[in-house]
């Protein structure tokens, strides 16, 4: 019995580490769609230029938003081995879409 309590308690810490490493990510992505957006302003460049290059962020955090929302879900449903696959799944395709497809959107 005291197994599986530590194996539930690890699992717990598990999904909290996870579930803040996602939350982390949807707010960087909003900072950067932000911070973009307001150091490129200028009258030179056109804003169409700013939306373009600003935009796909916001696209990739509005997408990490509603992972987040559906793990915090579970979580709260003590699903938690469904939690865990879908914050790492969230983190690691973010990392993958900014590091090699983000020039795509």
């Amino acid at each position: 019995m005291p197994q599986t309590n530590s194996r539930d308690k690890s699992v717990e810490w598990a999904c909290r580490t996870i579930l803040t490493v996602h939350f982390w990510l949807v707010l960087a992505g909003y900072v950067v769609f932000l911070q973009a957006k307001n150091q490129l302003e200028s009258p030179i460049i056109p804003k169409d230029i700013i939306a373009q290059i600003s935009t796909p962020y916001w696209k990739i955090s509005l997408a990490e938003a509603v992972l987040f929302i559906v793990s915090l879900w579970f979580y709260f449903l003590s699903f938690r081995v469904v939690v865990l696959i879908l914050s790492s799944i969230a983190v690691v395709s973010y990392w993958v879409v900014t590091t090699y497809f983000l020039h795509l959107i």
